[in-house]
C-alpha cells in the first residue's frame, strides 16, 4: 500500500512538471486569446488569420498532452479533476480561437472578392441609352485615406500609436448600393490605445467604385455630413467612354477639415474605444 501512494504521488509531481500551462493546485495559466484589432487591408487581414491558427495548433498541443497525462493517471476523481477542468479551459479558447478565424477568413474573401470584382469590371451590365439601369450595378465604398493631428492630451502620439487608430466603413442602410436612393453611411474611428486620443483638423477621403459601368448624374450625386461633428466634401468622378457614352468608374469624396476635434475614448478591454461619423450619399443615375 506505501507503494501504490508513493507512486500516485510521483506521477502527480511529474504531471505538474511536465503539462505547460497548468496547475494541480490552481486553474490554468493559459493567456486568455485576444481578439484582433479590425484589420484595414488585406495583408493585415492575412497576418491575423494566420497568427490565430498558430494559437489554435498550440492549444491543440497542449490539449492533447493532457489527454495522455489524464490516461495515464489513476482514475480516482480527486487525482484528475484539476486536470480535466484545465482540459475544459483550453477546449474552449480552441473553440474561441476558431470562431475568430471563421470571422476573419469571411472578411478576407468578401474583400478579395470585392478586389477582384474592381479589377475585373465584372457583376454589372450598366445602363441603358435613356439612363435606366437594365441591371442593377452594386458599389463598394471604403475610407481610402484620412488625416488629423493626433494627441494624447496634448502629446503626439508616435507612428505606432498612430497606427492603433482605424478609420473604416461600418454600416450602410440600404446595406446594398444599388439603386439611385439616400443612403445613411456611418464611418467609424477606433482607437485601439489605452488612452484616449483627440484628433485635430480631422480629413478623411472615401472611394464609391461599381462593379460594372454606371451612368451616373454627377451634377446630383452627393455626400455630405449628416450630423455633427460636419465636413464638407469635395467629388471627384473618374469617367470612361464605353459604347459612344459616359460610364463612370470611380467617385472620390473629399472632405475639408472637420469642423472641431473629435474624441475617441481609450481601449477598454480587448474592445478599442469608437466615435461614429454619420454621412449621407445620394445617387443619381443618368443619361
Amino acid at each position: 500500500m506505501k507503494r501504490v501512494v508513493i507512486g500516485l504521488m510521483t506521477l502527480l509531481i511529474v504531471a505538474m512538471l511536465v503539462l505547460p500551462g497548468c496547475s494541480l493546485m490552481g486553474g490554468s495559466d493559459t493567456p486568455e486569446p485576444t481578439a484582433p484589432v479590425t484589420p484595414a487591408t488585406l495583408p493585415q487581414l492575412q497576418t491575423e488569420v494566420g497568427a490565430l491558427k498558430s494559437q489554435v495548433a498550440t492549444l491543440s498541443g497542449q490539449i492533447a498532452t493532457l489527454n495522455s497525462q489524464i490516461a495515464a493517471l489513476p482514475t480516482t476523481p480527486t487525482d484528475v479533476s484539476t486536470l480535466q477542468s484545465n482540459l475544459s479551459i483550453l477546449q474552449g479558447q480552441v473553440a474561441e480561437l476558431s470562431a475568430l478565424i471563421a470571422s476573419l477568413t469571411t472578411r478576407l474573401t468578401t474583400a478579395e472578392t470585392t478586389l477582384g470584382n474592381w479589377d475585373s469590371g465584372s457583376g454589372g451590365s450598366g445602363t441603358s441609352g435613356n439612363g435606366t439601369v437594365s441591371t442593377p450595378i452594386t458599389w463598394y465604398v471604403s475610407v481610402s485615406d484620412w488625416g488629423a493631428g493626433c494627441y494624447n492630451g496634448t502629446i503626439l502620439l508616435t507612428p505606432t500609436e498612430i497606427d492603433n487608430i482605424v478609420v473604416e466603413v461600418a454600416d450602410i442602410d440600404p446595406s446594398r448600393i444599388k439603386e439611385a436612393d439616400l443612403y445613411e453611411i456611418q464611418v467609424e474611428i477606433v482607437n485601439d490605445n489605452s488612452f484616449e486620443v483627440t484628433l485635430h483638423d480631422f480629413t478623411m477621403e472615401l472611394v464609391f467604385r461599381p462593379n460594372g459601368y454606371a451612368m451616373v448624374d454627377i451634377d446630383n450625386t452627393y455626400l455630405d455630413s449628416d450630423s455633427s461633428p460636419y465636413m464638407s466634401w469635395d467629388s471627384d468622378f473618374l469617367i470612361r467612354e464605353r459604347e459612344g457614352e459616359e460610364a463612370c468608374r470611380r467617385i472620390t469624396f473629399s472632405s475639408d477639415k472637420c469642423n472641431k476635434d473629435i474624441k475617441v475614448d481609450a481601449k477598454t478591454g480587448t474592445y478599442g474605444g469608437y466615435e461614429i461619423l454619420d454621412l449621407v450619399f445620394e445617387l443619381y443615375y443618368g443619361s
